[in-house]
């Protein structure tokens, strides 16, 4: 049976695993008959993580209420016992992965005088330095799987630099063990694109709908740009890479989405999946250090504009817009005639500011 495994910074990207694009890589296996695997040092990964980012998080907004305290404004905070929610997220992360039917793989049967020598051969996914012993580990467990298996194969993970080569594919050290090829995906969004959606029942008869407007609970133009504003910005969402000199950016509004390609999927028997793709112009604002900012040439800095140029003695408050790419994902309750959940991935159209 075809199987995939999934590594700790993939699971990281949607902690709760609620997202159209993680719920489309669950469900979806399911129903195309992938074997879905984590292993188990994925997810005391996932959990360590999760404990560190909630406890920076809650120090952060802890620090920024008492300031607003000391200055009139009273931003009550919340007191959380971060033990007690780093538990309530591990009974989550078990139902969630048994509700799915997840295959969790124990930790591999390796003695820590193997895993030590193993440090000191030069060959991946450790470092030069011989760190990377929780590389070594999930990739023993991929080995653990792919040993037992003689289907197809993938492993998705965005650290390129410790598990691939130039190419982006399992580096020939790690490969060379392995009976069978294994090919890699940086994230679920790409795996769902190539493995998951093809082998999905593919609605002709509802895109057309949509595309016509005579498609009830889905407006293309409307609905689109709901979504874009619930998902961009009025939700927390984290900007990669957006081709401006903004620090820190967040988006602050959104042009009409422009939809270039449209397909609908029986995803289960009351949900679409609907994926689309095409461009949207977004207002971004953020930070620059106002270094950054004089030494721009007059072309670039005709594309910014300074709402605060004296934020602080460091950085001005500044906006810009830009034309990006986007793909999203939307799982649709039909029951409901509503989205359930979403995921978009967007990039800049092109790098204006080099």
């Amino acid at each position: 049976m075809p199987y995939v495994i999934i590594d700790t910074n993939t699971l990281m990207a949607d902690y709760l695993l609620i997202e159209a694009n993680m719920q489309t890589f669950l469900r979806g296996c399911q129903r195309c008959h992938i074997t879905v695997c984590f292993p188990e040092i994925v997810i005391d990964e996932l959990i360590g993580n999760y404990k560190k980012d909630i406890t920076r998080l809650i120090k952060e907004y802890d620090s920024a209420s008492r300031k607003l305290k000391r200055m009139g404004v009273d931003a009550t905070t919340t007191d959380l016992n971060i033990e007690k929610e780093t538990e309530d997220f591990r009974i989550h992360i078990h139902q969630m992965i048994e509700h799915h039917g997840v295959k969790l793989i124990s930790y591999p049967s390796i003695s820590s005088k193997a895993l030590v020598e193993a440090s000191y051969s030069g060959r991946k996914p450790f470092k030069d330095s011989g760190d990377g012993f929780k590389d070594f580990l999930v990739f023993e467990s991929l080995r653990t799987v792919a040993a037992k298996q003689s289907d197809e194969g993938w492993f998705i993970t965005a650290n390129s630099k410790d598990f691939c080569d130039a190419s982006g594919q399992l580096h020939p050290d790690l490969q060379s063990v392995l009976r069978e090829k294994v090919a890699v995906f940086r994230n679920v969004h790409e795996f769902n694109a190539a493995v998951v959606s093809p082998n999905l029942e593919v609605l002709e008869d509802i895109t057309s709908r949509i595309r016509g407007g005579q498609f009830k609970g889905f407006d293309l133009d409307r609905a689109l740009t709901d979504l874009f504003i619930k998902e961009l910005c009025d939700k927390y969402h984290s900007l990669a890479t957006t081709g401006t000199p903004l620090d820190e950016p967040t988006v602050v509004s959104v042009g009409a989405p422009k939809t270039n390609e449209l397909t609908v999927s029986r995803l289960e028997k009351d949900e679409l999946l609907f994926e689309l793709s095409g461009e949207i112009e977004l207002e971004l604002s953020g930070f620059i250090q106002k270094s950054d900012y004089y030494a721009m040439s007059e072309s670039e800095s005709e594309e910014i504009s300074v709402d605060d140029g004296d934020w602080n003695d460091h950085v001005i408050l500044a906006s810009t817009t830009r034309d990006f790419k986007f793909s999203m994902t939307v799982i649709f309750d039909e029951a409901e005639n509503q989205p359930d959940s979403v995921s978009i991935e967007i990039e800049p159209v092109e790098d204006e500011f080099g």
